[in-house]
């Protein structure tokens, strides 16, 4: 279940475009995983702010939807 929610937590940071933010240094090629970006994300979820979190919200119900395991 925990990688189902991951795989599509890295579908919503791609959809989003997000992982731009997300830099592992100052070097420009190197950035964090898809998956790693989806952890940070949601971990970030508690303290975001509603116009950042709305668009994610939104995003991931439309993966739900989507997917007919959920």
């Amino acid at each position: 279940m925990l990688v189902r929610k991951v795989a599509i937590n890295e579908e919503q940071v791609r959809a989003f475009c997000m992982e731009k933010g997300l830099k592992a240094n100052s070097v420009k090629a190197r950035t964090y995983s898809l998956c790693r970006q989806g952890c940070m994300y949601y971990q970030a979820i508690p303290m975001m702010k509603e116009e950042r979190l709305r668009p994610l919200v939104e995003r991931f119900a439309e993966l739900l939807h989507r997917h007919s395991v959920f």
